[in-house]
This record gives C-alpha cells, sequence and structure tokens, in this order.
C-alpha cells in the first residue's frame, strides 16, 4: 500500500473511529467504605478530597445529615460538620473549591426543598445562600465555568408524581439564580455531566416506581439557551450517576425501576456514540460519584427495591487509561481487558510505503 492509498483509506475510516474510545483500558478497584451507608446522597470531589452529604440510610427512612470524607491518598474516611438540615434526594456542584449542597426532602414522599447551603471544605463550615426558585427532589446538576445548572426532579417529593423539566443556574459569586430554557424531556433520578461545552442531562424517569426509565440524553447549550438532542442511552436507567474524565462521559450503574444495574456506558460527544465499558463489581442503584485523578470514585447506593430497601457502604473506583503500546515486528497489540484489538498503521515517507 503507498501514502495515496493510505490517504484514502484514512478518509474512509476515520469518521467511524473514536480514538478516545479505542484506546482504553479500564479497571475496578475496591476501596475503603463509606463509614456510614447511605442511598440517595450527594458527592462533591474538592482539591484531591471526595465528600459524601446526608441520603437515607434504609428504605422509609428520613434523610441524615452526616458529611464525611474520602482521601485517596491514605484510603480513609473522616467524619466532617454535619449539614445544617437532613435532607435525601438533593445534588451537589463544586465553584471555586466549595460544594454547593442544592435541593433534596426532609423524608421519603416530602416535598421538594428549595434550600441551598455552601460547604467550605477549608473551614469545615457550612452557609446558607439563596434558595432555588424551583423546589425539588431527585434532580442532577453539573457545574459549567463559574455556574452550577440544576434540571429535571420532582417538586412533590412524590416519587409516582409527574417530573419537572425545569432547569435553574446557580451563580456562587453572585448568589443569585437565572432561569434556563426548559428541558425538553422532563424528568427526575437523572444524571448530569458536562462535556464540549455543554451540560449533558442523561437518562432518569418521570415516575420511579413505573416503568418509566429513559435513555433519553439531552444536551443545553449556556450561550444560546438551547437544548438539543444526543444519542440515546444503550441502557435506559434512572438513580444512575455520570462523571466526566477526559472530554468523555461514564453513565454508572441506576436501575432502580427494574433493578439494581452495573451497567458501564462511555459517551463520546465528538463522535456521538456510545460504548459499553466493564460493568461495576457491585450492582447498585442510587449511586454518586466523584473524580479525583481521573479515578471515579462511586459510592453507596442500594441493591434492593421497595419502601424497605437497603443502604450500602460500597466505594468502588473506576480508572480508564490509554493502552500501553509496546513495540513488536507485528506493530500490533492485543490487552484482555479491552473489547477487541487494536492495530498500528507505520508510515514510511522515505519509501513512499505504509
Amino acid at each position: 500500500m503507498g501514502l495515496r492509498d493510505f490517504a484514502k483509506l484514512a478518509t474512509i475510516i476515520a469518521p467511524f473511529v473514536s480514538p478516545a474510545v479505542m484506546a482504553q483500558v479500564d479497571t475496578w478497584a475496591m476501596k475503603a467504605p463509606i463509614p456510614t451507608s447511605r442511598v440517595f446522597h450527594a458527592t462533591c470531589a474538592v482539591a484531591g478530597q471526595i465528600y459524601v452529604f446526608g441520603g437515607q440510610r434504609m428504605g422509609g427512612g428520613a434523610g441524615i445529615t452526616s458529611v464525611e470524607a474520602y482521601d485517596p491518598a491514605t484510603d480513609s474516611w473522616s467524619a466532617r460538620a454535619d449539614m445544617p438540615t437532613a435532607r435525601l434526594g438533593m445534588t451537589a456542584g463544586v465553584v471555586n473549591d466549595k460544594c454547593y449542597v442544592i435541593g433534596g426532602a426532609s423524608a421519603p414522599g416530602g416535598a421538594g426543598l428549595s434550600r441551598i447551603d455552601e460547604y467550605d471544605p477549608s473551614s469545615d463550615t457550612w452557609r446558607r445562600r439563596a434558595d432555588m426558585p424551583t423546589a425539588r427532589v431527585a434532580g442532577a446538576s453539573a457545574v459549567l465555568g463559574d455556574k452550577i445548572y440544576v434540571g429535571g426532579g420532582w417538586i412533590a417529593g412524590d416519587i409516582n408524581s409527574a417530573a419537572t423539566a425545569s432547569l435553574e443556574i446557580y451563580e456562587p459569586a453572585s448568589d443569585d439564580w437565572t432561569q434556563g430554557a426548559d428541558m425538553p424531556t422532563a424528568r427526575a433520578v437523572l444524571a448530569a455531566s458536562v462535556a464540549g461545552g455543554e451540560v449533558l442531562f442523561i437518562g432518569g424517569g418521570s415516575a420511579a416506581l413505573g416503568a418509566l426509565d429513559t435513555s433519553v440524553v439531552e444536551s443545553y447549550d449556556p450561550t444560546s439557551n438551547t437544548w438539543g438532542r444526543r444519542a440515546d442511552m444503550p441502557t435506559a436507567r434512572g438513580t444512575l450517576t455520570a462523571s466526566t474524565v477526559s472530554e468523555l462521559v461514564y453513565a454508572i450503574g441506576g436501575g432502580f425501576n427494574t433493578g439494581e444495574v452495573a451497567t458501564v456506558e462511555v459517551y463520546d460527544p465528538a463522535a456521538n456514540i456510545w460504548s459499553a465499558r466493564t460493568g461495576m463489581p457491585t450492582a447498585r442503584w442510587g449511586v454518586t460519584s466523584g473524580v479525583v485523578g481521573g479515578a471515579i470514585h462511586v459510592l453507596g447506593g442500594s441493591t434492593e427495591l421497595g419502601v424497605g430497601h437497603n443502604s450500602l457502604s460500597t466505594h468502588e473506583a473506576y480508572t480508564a487509561k490509554s493502552l500501553d503500546i509496546n513495540a513488536g515486528l507485528s506493530d500490533a497489540w492485543f490487552d484482555p481487558l479491552t473489547d477487541g484489538q487494536g492495530f498500528l498503521i507505520v508510515v514510511f515517507p522515505d519509501t513512499g510505503l505504509v
């Protein structure tokens, strides 16, 4: 094959290949369990530490105030200052090394809350901030720039009630909220993350105890205040978590309606495609996640359905990294942890051969 033929080949295969997705090896590792088991909690990562907030100890139980911090360097947990109010089903975002815990409910079936509290890990202190305009529980949030985008959830707190499509945007610097365009698809128990300068809202459902989990993925463009539809997630689910690493979005766990799943699927926004990855060691719903050093730490959740469901201390860390390509006569490599194998095309410009 000459250089001209190689150019033709490259033109043919380029649109179908996502290098970021193809060149990955993924692994899971068990980490120190959370001292306080929990589900429907919130998580944020600040300065190399992971913080978990509140949640529920068991099905039918009220929200809790417990806050615990994880240090990946020592694989250990420590107790931090309790939240000012006990709650579950809230969401959290980080701006300028402070965590903002937003919404939720005080107990299952309770009315959604407008409350937002700022947690400063450096001083282990809390401060009340401006209430969110739309009270909600089981919404999702993601941070883009210096703003937190909060979408979806239930207003009444009733898991069989209709979900809201409301999108509201919080700016910590001014302690002010603004209204964004409503989500095209109203839903709760969804996940959110950021990639490509947009906020992605992933999965969820309009009624957690019905057969209404969705695979819908919609992206919000803050510049134009408009929404776009993205490729559907392969596995429809709610109560999942999503994290972005190297511009790829990882959707992990969930499955509240039909039973817990271990499913991990990765979305490449540049190519608008999803691919399956290695599942979690422990299938569970109601999980949260935080990213430290490129590793996604997936925390808590439940393995039971119904009012009396359990809560978990489970803590598993997922790492996706590039393949190590070793020299060899074939210029090819294989890694048993990946689905399939890769190949390397070598170009010799002096001879015009590939």
